[in-house]
């Protein structure tokens, strides 16, 4: 949870307009930084406002403290010349000068930093895929639809390797690229891991919303899966490690389709997929 919050900065240069504000926060032994551009100041200071609130109220799945900056800028010029590299980018589409869509394609970034566009214009939305775009939210900004891309991204940004499972006096460490699967059990779980299997206490909900999120997807009301440990995607069923055939709900069965090509994607592996005529899509296990 954030234990602090410190402004370390702020820079106002009227001549060129510039406007720089950063904050510390403490959260947890990471740094991430996000960017926010648009000409129209008040709106940016709204959304790092906004994102102030966000942080505050997350709470992490670990207790080790990160730092966490928002730097503002009204001139997307600036924001191209800084060369400082951000995990997560919020910038309007339309704006003077250099337009959102043009600074990304220019910009050289990480291919990990979460882009997220604004714009008043939904007919816009299309266009950000070009550039990878992680979310597009309409002006003016909801606070539901920037609090989801904001808790979504660092999600994805402060990927937790490490978890405590067991009972309440004899928890072990595990790994979670280790995971296979997790077996929902009433009240707790029941772990599938590579070496052992674990039970604890915590609800299917929580690890759900804990776990990283392109790596970790609910297949079925009682499992969630590592899409690393994806053998086969069958019409019913997914194969994973160890030859467990787990059950698909028909309405999943899409969304883990997207998750598997996502994943791929994200680990940008060479990956042959093989179709059959039961409609499989092999993995073969090739993250490893």
């Amino acid at each position: 949870m954030v234990s602090e919050c410190i402004i370390i900065t702020n820079l106002k240069e009227r001549k060129s307009m510039i406007f720089v504000s950063v904050y510390i926060i403490q959260v947890n032994m990471l740094e991430v930084y996000i960017a926010i551009c648009d000409d129209e100041l008040i709106i940016s200071e709204i959304i790092s406002d906004k994102i102030y609130e966000i942080l505050h109220s997350m709470k992490i799945y670990n207790s080790k403290i990160y730092n966490s900056k928002i730097d503002i800028y009204n001139d997307s010029r600036v924001l191209e010349k800084s060369g400082r590299r951000y995990d997560i980018i919020i910038m309007d589409i339309e704006m003077p000068y250099i337009d959102g869509l043009s600074l990304a394609k220019k910009m050289d970034y990480d291919e990990s930093t979460k882009l997220i566009f604004l714009s008043g214009h939904q007919e816009l939305m299309k266009l950000g895929f070009h550039v990878r775009a992680f979310r597009f939210l309409t002006k003016p900004v909801d606070d539901n639809e920037i609090r989801e891309a904001i808790q979504s991204a660092l999600k994805e940004i402060i990927h937790t390797d490490k978890i405590m499972l067991g009972k309440k006096d004899d928890k072990e460490i595990v790994y979670v690229e280790d995971i296979i699967f997790i077996e929902s059990l009433g009240e707790g779980c029941y772990f599938h891991t590579v070496e052992k299997e674990y039970i604890d206490r915590k609800p299917l909900r929580y690890w759900l919303e804990n776990l990283p999120e392109l790596s970790f997807i609910q297949i079925h009301r009682s499992y969630v899966i590592n899409l690393k440990f994806v053998q086969r995607l069958n019409a019913n069923t997914v194969t994973v490690s160890n030859d467990f055939d787990l059950p698909v709900s028909v309405r999943k069965k899409k969304g883990i389709q997207e998750a598997l090509y996502n994943y791929i994607k994200m680990k940008s592996k060479k990956m042959q997929f093989i179709f059959g005529r039961d409609k499989c899509v092999h993995n073969n296990n090739l993250f490893n």
